[in-house]
This record gives structure tokens, C-alpha cells and sequence, in this order.
């Protein structure tokens, strides 16, 4: 690292959006415990704060990570840190950031047809494995293409370099994979502390497996990878990750399971760090993840309040209308037709575009037929003013909806509950023995908990760009104190 300054850099200096909130959130960053949980509102204002606070932390000679969930996450917050350097960047010494996927994200010589998978390097004897330039790279880049074009330029695989530079880096924005997965969290080295964004995303760590890629795996892990076809190279890598990964192993019949209780990895991360901060707009309920990821420590658990709110972009409402709901056992042609017209009704009251997001594919399928249109699954097969899709997919998170216009109105139809499958089952069983609380209690506040996580996901599509509705249209949203406004009809 480059010699300090001096002085050091206040956060506050340098954090975009200064408010009541932003303050609250950055003083949080800088408290002194060990292990910190921040829940804040989405739109609060978190995550650019927690990069202006990354970025003082790296001037003043600290190395961090920050994790995101999804690449485009990664994307988002590599330009809003490109930003801030190119806008402090008189303030203190130079900072370097380096954003870190998987091979599979970084490959540049992919496969002719399908995808790369983790062993394609190896198995194609891809000439860029070896390749490590130690030419200095820009300090930092304002996105992952642009990273990825400067590699290319220089005959350079992205992922090995980026891991080369992820070591000496005093930022690194990285996927989830970097922190959950032990050999890629090493090869991150020495850091001082770590952030992870959206961290109700770690409350389920499973992986998984079908029997046949297991067996085929296993029968082949003694032969050389040049020595297979694709599909058995596929096969044995997907086998290597399985047999790696941590976690209480299930077996069904279809397939086996490892389910990783999140306590032990956040016990492993912060041995090994000055500080771990855990943010998400849904740590929810409070004492459930008090419980799965700080039991035992002395932890700060900050809770900004707002779990869901109207702001100036967007209104959210819950309509409650008398024996209207998606339970189970309520899935009837009569409750069909009743969600069919209410949609109807709304849409003419608040206008188009409008997406209606179902807990199902099945209760999707049964309301776009009522309408006189089809489920559709990827953002590419957006036709029309209105569309019909699936909670937990494409259209509810993760993305923002590239349209003519902006999406006006989001109807979610029916609470979002998982189904109690065989898997749901064996966590909260695995959960329960690990943290010594009783099986149903800890089932039913898991299946809360993932409940209002995807409702909160979901409702940021609207609002991102101009004013929209976003309505939960459920009798039973009526008893949930998540904080909005519920008409009852």
C-alpha cells in the first residue's frame, strides 16, 4: 500500500446523500463491535453509504470487501465507487478496487455451444490459465465490461486476474460466492473488514446435487478431465463443488442436500476479520436473525425503521378484501375469478404498464388465463401493457424492468408463502438442533421471514424511475405489521 496521509478521511465528507437516515446508517458502519447487523430500508440510502464508508476505510489504509448477491449488484456498485474516487480523488491517496466473479462469469473463451462451467479452463487447456501480466491496472473501473475489455486487450483471463489483484486490492466487490465459498475467501487474503449487502440471502445455504451427477461424479474423480467427454467434464465439476462445500448432508430420493446453519460460517469470517456487517433491507424478524446469525456473540443490531414504505416515488398499499387470499386451500375457480376482476378494476383505477406477480407458477397461469394473456418468465418476453409473472423470478427481483415506459403499477397477488417441502423441512430440523430452539416455532418464523423478503423484493421494481402503486392483495396482509397502509373492500 501507498503511504497515508496524514489526516484521515471523514465518511460523511464524501457520502452522497446526507440525511437524518444516511447519518444513522454510516454511525452504525463505524460503531466498534466485532459483528453488526444493519437493517434499513430499501432506498434508504445503505449501500451507497456503505461504499463512501468502504472507500474512507481504504484511505485510511484498511482493506475491505464488499458482497453482493447478484452480478448486476456487483455492476451498480462498482460505478457508484468509481464515482467517488473520480470525485475524491484529491482527498487522500490512491485507492485501488477490483471487482471479483467466478469463472463463469469472467470466461471469455466459453464452450461453442452451452455454457462454461467451473473445470471448462482446465478441460479446454484454455491458453489464458497461465497468463498473470503484473502490468499495473487502472486503480479502479466504473464496470465489470469495462474490467473485462482492459483483460482482453492485454490477452489476460479476467478471473485469474482478478484474483491476482483481489489479494493487494484495498477494495474488493465480489459476489456472495467470495464469502460463503472457503477456498474463495482465502484467496481474497488479509482483509481488515468485510460488508455483506443484502445478507438475508445467507439465511437458507444449501447445496445440492442429483444422484446420478453425484454417482457419475464419483466413479469419474479418479480419471484425468482431458480424458473426458463435456458432459462427464460437466459432470465431475459439478461433483468437486458438491464434495467441497460445507454443511449437515441429506439424502432424498431424487437428490442429496447440504444445508450449512449460517452461525458457523459467520464464526469462521469474523476469526479472521477486524469487523463484519451484515446489511439488508428485510432482516426480518429481528430476533429470528439475531438468533441464526449472532447467537453466542455480542453483536449491534441497528434497526432503521420502515421495513416496507411509500416514499416519493412510490405508494404502497395492502387491499384486503373479505375471503380473498392464495392460501392452499382457498385455490379455488371462484377465488381465481375474484382476483381476475380486482386486478381488472385496479389496473383501470392507477393505469398501465402493470405487472401482477403470483406465489406460483400454477396461481399465475390460472389469473393470466382469466385476463387473456400468458405467464411469461424472462424480462426478453415482455409483451403488451399488462403482464403476468411469478414471485422469486426474473420480473420480481434483482433487475430493473427495461420498458417504454415506466412501470406503473405492481399488483402481488397473494402472500408469497414457500410450500412446505421435504428440503424447507430438513433446514428448520438441521436449524433447530443447531441453535437449540424448538422445530415449529423456528419453521414458522423462517417461513415469515422468507414471506416478507420476497414481498420487499418484489416491490422494488416499482418506483425505480417514476412514481408507481405497488399493492399486496391479500385478505390475511391485514394482520402483518410491516408497516404500510391496508384498504379493506
Amino acid at each position: 500500500m501507498e503511504a497515508i496521509l496524514e489526516m484521515t478521511i471523514d465518511p460523511w465528507d464524501i457520502v452522497p446523500i446526507k440525511n437524518d437516515t444516511t447519518k444513522r446508517i454510516l454511525a452504525t458502519l463505524q460503531s466498534k463491535e466485532k459483528l453488526i447487523m444493519l437493517r434499513a430500508p430499501a432506498g434508504s440510502g445503505k449501500t451507497v453509504t456503505a461504499l463512501a464508508y468502504a472507500l474512507t476505510q481504504a484511505m485510511n489504509g484498511k482493506r475491505i470487501a464488499i458482497f453482493f448477491r447478484t452480478v448486476s449488484q456487483v455492476n451498480y456498485a462498482l460505478s457508484i465507487l468509481h464515482d467517488l474516487i473520480k470525485k475524491n480523488e484529491k482527498s487522500a491517496r490512491r485507492v485501488r478496487v477490483i471487482p471479483t466473479l467466478g469463472k463463469v462469469q469472467y470466461c471469455i473463451k466459453p464452450p461453442r455451444e452451452g455454457q462454461p462451467f467451473p473445470r471448462w479452463c482446465d478441460y479446454s487447456k484454455c491458453d489464458l490459465r497461465k497468463m498473470r501480466s503484473r502490468n499495473r491496472l487502472p486503480d479502479s473501473f466504473s464496470s465489470i465490461n469495462e474490467f473485462i475489455k482492459e483483460c482482453k486487450a492485454r490477452n489476460e483471463c479476467p478471473y485469474y486476474r482478478a484474483l491476482l489483484e483481489a489479494s493487494k486490492a484495498d477494495i474488493v466487490i465480489a459476489t456472495q460466492a467470495f464469502v460463503v465459498n472457503d477456498n474463495l475467501f482465502e484467496k481474497l487474503e488479509d482483509l481488515n473488514e468485510a460488508i455483506i449487502d443484502e445478507a438475508h440471502g445467507l439465511l437458507f445455504l444449501t447445496f445440492e446435487i442429483d444422484h446420478d451427477t453425484y454417482n457419475r461424479g464419483k466413479k469419474l474423480s479418479s480419471t484425468s478431465i482431458s480424458k473426458l467427454t463435456i458432459s462427464d467434464a460437466i459432470s465431475l465439476s459439478k461433483y468437486e463443488d458438491y464434495i467441497r462445500s460445507d454443511g449437515e448432508e441429506v439424502i432424498f430420493s431424487d437428490k442429496r442436500i447440504k444445508i450449512l446453519p449460517p452461525i458457523r460460517l459467520i464464526k469462521k469470517r469474523i476469526r479472521k476479520l477486524e469487523k463484519l456487517i451484515l446489511m439488508s433491507a428485510t432482516i426480518y424478524p429481528t430476533n429470528l436473525f439475531k438468533l441464526v446469525f449472532a447467537k453466542d456473540i455480542n453483536a449491534r443490531i441497528e434497526v432503521v425503521p420502515g421495513l416496507v414504505r411509500s416514499n416519493e416515488k412510490r405508494e404502497i398499499i395492502g387491499i384486503a378484501a373479505k375471503g380473498l387470499t392464495s392460501r392452499h386451500k382457498e385455490r379455488t375457480p371462484q377465488t381465481y375469478d375474484r382476483y381476475a376482476r380486482i386486478i381488472r378494476l385496479l389496473i383501470r383505477k392507477y393505469g398501465e404498464p402493470a405487472l401482477i406477480l403470483a406465489p406460483s407458477y400454477e396461481f399465475a397461469k390460472e389469473i393470466a388465463e382469466r385476463l387473456g394473456i400468458k405467464v411469461i418468465r424472462d424480462p426478453a418476453e415482455w409483451n403488451g401493457k399488462v403482464v403476468v409473472s411469478v414471485l422469486r423470478g426474473r420480473l420480481s427481483e434483482g433487475i430493473d424492468i427495461d420498458l417504454d415506459e415506466p412501470l406503473r403499477l405492481l399488483i402481488i397477488a397473494g402472500l408469497p408463502y414457500r410450500p412446505r417441502t421435504k428440503e424447507f423441512i430438513s433446514i428448520a430440523k438441521i436449524y433447530a438442533n443447531e441453535y437449540g430452539i424448538d422445530f415449529y416455532s423456528l419453521a414458522r418464523a423462517l417461513e415469515e421471514s422468507d414471506m416478507v423478503n420476497t414481498l420487499i423484493q418484489a416491490l422494488g421494481r416499482i418506483g425505480r424511475k417514476e412514481k408507481g402503486v405497488g399493492i399486496i392483495l391479500d385478505e390475511r396482509i391485514k394482520t402483518k405489521k410491516i408497516g404500510i397502509t391496508v384498504r379493506t373492500i
